[in-house]
């Protein structure tokens, strides 16, 4: 096993590649999803592997890393808005009940060309997207 692996699922949440299935500048990545698909998702089973094939596209990867959050303040009031408007900071403080959590994105995301790329670079430049977390 090589020892990035299993760093796909530590730092990626998803794992995208696209390629062309036939032109000569895929062949590489093409060899490399041919040959290290299977172990990369049996070290990673919970990781989603998405392999795009499309007519004419130059072979990249793109890894998604986690999701970005911003926190919304919930208050409670139990009287009328209009009482709290000369409210100052301090004030609502004690009224603040909780902080959630809401995602504003599916994350950040990093791509690395693959394209004219032999197998061993493609794997080198997915070993870049699984260790830059």
């Amino acid at each position: 096993m090589s020892s990035w692996r299993p760093l796909l699922s530590k730092n990626l949440k998803e794992l995208r590649i696209h390629l062309c299935q036939k032109s000569p500048g895929s062949q590489g990545t093409r060899e490399f999803i041919l040959n290290q698909y299977t172990p990369i998702k049996q070290d990673n089973p919970t990781l989603p592997i998405l392999v795009r094939e499309a007519s004419g596209v130059q072979a990249r990867a793109f890894g998604r890393y986690g999701k970005e959050y911003h926190t919304a303040l919930v208050f409670h009031m139990q009287e009328p808005i209009a009482k709290h408007n000369r409210c100052h900071r301090s004030d609502l403080s004690e009224l603040l009940t909780h902080q959630l959590k809401i995602p504003t994105a599916f994350g950040k995301e990093r791509q690395v060309p693959l394209e004219n790329l032999s197998a061993a670079e493609v794997e080198a430049q997915i070993k870049r997207l699984a260790e830059s977390a």
